[in-house]
């Protein structure tokens, strides 16, 4: 009899171990269970700037900065911490895996942040950043605030993450004035990577001879002679303008353009100083 249980004991010892190894694998399925398991380098800092250590520890403070859960849609918003907020949005694959999208932004008070990628395998992350979204150099980042109409400096850009769609956006706060937040860049999700949209700019058709697309740059704004009506009226700083390659120059300093005033092109003549043409 004493043989017989020592037998089945070794019969069960595999099949627990089996079990264990089978439960250690099991993915994370909502974007909460794969926020909870980021690696420490990521929202393990308190209000005060002290950083938390041991797993309990950690998931109490990432547990306590969770302003928005949204399951259905994979999507958290996290509450201030360390002069900032953090994001995190989860992007299905064609395969079915998830790509893990990690936000953090600071503030003083211009904001400025980053975004990563991860993906999440047999417990392990793996920085998927270069594979997935686009890499920006200077320059393209530069033009995103020319054609925003928004002032280039060193107060920074931030990331954005979808609580609804699967696009992620790049924005700037306090870089064009009377506005709280701008809109530079958008990145579409396809289900293997992120695909740079066309900015309007990009986009925005004109009429032969006009190829080259600019904005006002007077902080005041800018008078606009229409062709059309005879009037003169007054374009906001930002406003879309469009003129040949190389516009010709008229006594006063006056050019003829095209701007878009509502959803029309609309002919014209506005100051060369009063734009970046």
């Amino acid at each position: 009899m004493q043989k017989n249980i020592s037998i089945l004991i070794l019969l069960l010892i595999p099949a627990v171990f089996n079990l264990s190894s089978v439960k250690a694998q099991i993915q994370p399925k909502t974007v909460t269970d794969f926020y909870l398991l980021l690696p420490g380098e990521f929202f393990s800092t308190t209000v005060e700037g002290k950083t938390v250590k041991g797993k309990a520890n950690l998931e109490k403070v990432r547990r306590s900065i969770i302003e928005t859960e949204d399951i259905k849609n994979g999507y958290l918003n996290l509450g201030r911490y360390s002069e900032g907020w953090g994001e995190v949005a989860i992007f299905k694959k064609k395969n079915g895996t998830y790509i893990v999208g990690v936000a953090e932004s600071v503030c003083g008070p211009g904001c400025d942040g980053t975004v990563k990628f991860f993906t999440y395998q047999n417990s392990k992350w793996t920085d998927v950043t270069d594979e997935v979204f686009p890499t920006l150099n200077e320059n393209e980042i530069k033009s995103a605030f020319e054609n925003a109409g928004a002032e280039y400096d060193a107060s920074g850009n931030y990331f954005l993450l979808p609580r609804v769609g699967r696009t992620v956006k790049m924005a700037c706060n306090l870089c064009v004035e009377d506005k709280e937040e701008t809109l530079l860049m958008e990145f579409a999700w396809n289900g293997e990577r992120f695909e740079k949209k066309n900015s309007q700019a990009e986009t925005t058709s004109t009429n032969p001879g006009f190829t080259k697309i600019c904005r006002v740059t007077n902080a005041n704004g800018a008078d606009f002679y229409v062709d059309d009506t005879g009037e003169t009226i007054q374009l906001k700083k930002g406003t879309f303008i469009s003129s040949a390659r190389t516009p010709k120059v008229f006594q006063g300093g006056n050019i003829e353009v095209k701007a878009k005033v509502g959803e029309k092109w609309l002919d014209g003549v506005i100051s060369i100083e009063d734009a970046n043409c």
